[in-house]
């Protein structure tokens, strides 16, 4: 007589469905694993600020979340969000289908794998080249050829489909409560912040404008004043902002100034000027990483240069375009625009490399450091900085609170910040 010990344990019953290889099980649950490791580690970045090595602002890493590929539409979360849910989520239901696999089961892993596809390919065509997206996308098509291997069994468990339901949404509930939770932090510290800068700022005004205070001697002569003025000479109150064009924080402040503030340079209420801080060691000795906003001092000297040829009119229709660019120069398409806008390319070129639009970009920089700048964007308002900017609509706010106060009309002179404290800037910020 033949006993039960002779016979494997996971040879099925009649009419039970087929067990999963324990080869096969193990390989495609350390897949998962992995693949789940990974996009844990890409959510804390978004969460907690993780530094991945080689995930740095500017690195591949970097631009393929700031892409169209990075966010989830409508949510604005980022993928990795999606990317750690599915993945627990198909882990667990792995984890559940031992005894036979589900249609459903595999059918998730069918519509991830192909997903996974599409994002290979536009990471690896594209500069999005992120190492650590392409590793969990290839976990997940590892998985899929595992799975591919294994017929579904038809009386298998409808529970590891529900399973795969249910973690996918708790987890994404999860994820997203938490990142609420982090962005009403961060709106609650920049509205605080923004209060009190404001009624300092507010409180200032009290004193005469003429008051002179004996400070440390500033490393520029003259205003402190960018050298081109949206606005009038004199006027009730002077925004300078040092500016870093593939700054992200830099296009929020950019996108409130272009929604109501740069009209009012056109009644005399409000003069605005740039200086240049770009976050790249190719041109700011204070930062460490070329690769970081590795663009941004190229672009600098290109709106130097059109100011240097064109004057006022040259820097800021030049500086409007490198917004809407982020500051991304690419040479061809950079010598067409040029070519739009009235300039000869090849002397363009020459100014931009020269020796001129270097020097000013550099003396901006010492003065950013000289102010203590830690990062970009950093605003004064009439000689002071102010925090909280970007707290919603916080600069046009702020704008509209001190010119409720009545100040008196300013010029440059007026303008005399105070040296802030020495510091590295944090190269780390958008």
């Amino acid at each position: 007589m033949q006993t039960g010990v002779d016979r494997p344990e996971d040879a099925p019953q009649a009419g039970a469905p087929s067990a999963i290889p324990v080869a096969r099980f193990a390989g495609g649950a350390i897949l998962l694993a992995g693949s789940a490791g990974v996009m844990l580690l890409m959510a804390l970045q978004h969460l907690v600020g993780l530094n991945l090595p080689g995930c740095g602002p500017g690195s591949a890493c970097a631009r393929a979340a700031q892409s169209i590929w990075g966010r989830v539409p409508g949510l604005g979360w980022p993928v990795s969000f999606v990317g750690l849910a599915y993945f627990v989520a198909l882990l667990v239901a792995w984890g559940m289908s031992r005894r036979g696999l589900s249609r459903a089961v595999r059918g998730a892993a069918n519509l991830g794998a192909l997903v996974s596809l599409v994002y290979v390919l536009v990471l690896v065509l594209g500069p999005h080249g992120c190492l650590y997206c392409i590793a969990a996308h290839a976990g997940n098509i590892g998985f899929w050829m595992i799975v591919g291997r294994i017929d579904p069994a038809p009386g298998a468990s409808a529970r590891p489909a529900l399973a795969l339901v249910l973690v996918f949404l708790g987890v994404s509930v999860a994820l997203g409560s938490a990142r609420w939770r982090r962005d009403l932090v961060v709106h609650l510290a920049q509205e605080q912040a923004l209060q009190s800068s404001v009624q300092e700022i507010v409180a200032s005004l009290r004193d005469s404008v003429f008051a002179m205070e004996v400070r440390e001697q500033p490393p520029w002569d003259g205003a402190f004043t960018g050298r081109y003025l949206r606005g009038p000479a004199a006027a009730r109150v002077r925004l300078v902002i040092f500016n870093d064009y593939q700054c992200g924080s830099c296009q929020r402040i950019e996108e409130q100034l272009r929604d109501s503030l740069i009209e009012r340079t056109e009644s005399g209420d409000l003069s605005i000027s740039v200086k240049h801080f770009p976050m790249c060691a190719e041109c700011n000795p204070t930062v460490d990483d070329v690769s970081h906003h590795r663009h941004a001092c190229r672009a600098a000297r290109a709106a130097e240069a059109a100011g240097i040829l064109r004057g006022a009119e040259g820097f800021w229709r030049m500086h409007d375009w490198l917004v809407d660019r982020r500051g991304r120069l690419e040479e061809a398409s950079f010598r067409v625009r040029l070519r739009e806008l009235g300039f000869d390319p090849e002397r363009f070129m020459a100014v931009m490399k020269g020796d001129e639009a270097r020097t000013r970009i550099q003396s901006d920089i010492q003065q950013g450091v000289w102010l203590g700048l830690r990062a970009t964007p950093m605003i004064f308002v009439n000689g002071k900085e102010l925090q909280g900017a970007l707290a919603k609509n916080g600069l046009r706010r702020a704008v509209a609170a001190v010119l409720a106060a009545d100040p008196p009309l300013r010029t440059a002179e007026h303008d005399r910040p105070l040296p802030g404290e020495r510091a590295a800037p944090d190269s780390s910020a958008d």
